[in-house]
């Protein structure tokens, strides 16, 4: 289980989540294969987490990095609440695809 307490998840304010992690997001389009070889391919490029405990992709646009970093924020608050990651993956997700339709 993890010992880990992350500050509250906001819907208007969650970087303090992303500083408080030390958690990049960022852009990838760089694949590495089994081999250490690394190729370029923008085409199934994603957005992804990178923080202490590992990575996770996102797969919104390029454009919608406010997405992304609302998702690996939720993520973050999940899983350290104790949430498996592949479902902690899953309603960050849905919830900021969800959320952002009705604010629209």
């Amino acid at each position: 289980m993890n010992e880990e307490v992350s500050p509250e998840f906001e819907h208007f304010d969650f970087e303090p989540i992303l500083a408080w992690a030390e958690a990049e997001v960022t852009w990838c389009d760089e694949f590495v294969n089994g081999e250490g070889l690394v190729t370029k391919n923008p085409e199934f490029a994603t957005w992804s987490l990178y923080w202490k405990y590992g990575s996770i992709s996102f797969s919104f646009h390029k454009e919608d990095e406010q997405k992304a970093r609302m998702s690996a924020a939720l993520f973050i608050y999940l899983w350290t609440k104790g949430v498996s990651a592949s479902i902690a993956d899953n309603c960050a997700v849905s919830y900021t695809v969800n959320v952002n339709k009705t604010l629209l």
